[in-house]
């Protein structure tokens, strides 16, 4: 009697060749797995890690934020002080009405101040559970802190070769090597 190809069972894969777990079926970290007899990774395993990682590229993104939209401020707006939302702001802010609805508009761009200053009126005025409120106000305050960062930064990448950089010790920074030179030989 022919046996069908896909009927037959997979060849099984052998434990050796199974790549080593490390959390059990809880997700609490396996002992000894790791490395480290308590379970979860050295921490010289997790600098090193967050060493390796470019925060150049985290901080670029969310400078890359461009601020508050016409869409986004009616929006909020709305959600903060309702149907008659122009006035209110205005108040609050201690601007014209005039201004608020260029802004609405997008006659006009929000600076930066005036939006922390809106985010900061509406957070105020809305209850906790404006969850949008809350998340608006967090982008914008880290887009200021990421352009902060980023302009701290150098602009360019180090012109040394990489093996004259070292990572030191156990506190994973890189510092730059001083060639240290050996005599040749024997000085008399």
């Amino acid at each position: 009697m022919p046996t069908d190809e896909s009927r037959l069972p997979r060849m099984p894969v052998l434990p050796w060749e199974r790549p080593p777990t490390t959390r059990n079926r809880k997700g609490q970290w396996m002992p000894g797995v790791c490395g480290n007899p308590r379970g979860r990774p050295t921490n010289a395993r997790l600098r090193a890690k967050l060493a390796a990682t470019d925060r150049h590229l985290e901080l670029k993104r969310a400078a890359s934020y461009e601020g508050l939209t016409p869409e986004h401020f009616v929006r909020l707006a709305r959600i903060a002080y309702g149907k008659s939302w122009q006035s209110p702001l205005a108040g609050d802010l201690g601007i014209s009405v005039r201004g608020i609805i260029r802004w609405a508009k997008g006659e006009y761009k929000i600076s930066h101040g005036k939006e922390m200053s809106i985010l900061e009126v509406c957070l105020r005025r809305t209850r906790a559970a404006h969850a949008l409120v809350r998340a608006m106000y967090r982008r914008a305050a880290a887009a200021e802190r990421a352009r902060e960062l980023l302009a701290s930064m150098p602009r360019h990448k180090p012109l040394t070769p990489p093996e004259e950089w070292r990572i030191d010790g156990g506190s994973f920074l890189k510092r730059k090597i001083v060639p240290r030179y050996r005599p040749l030989g024997r000085v008399s």
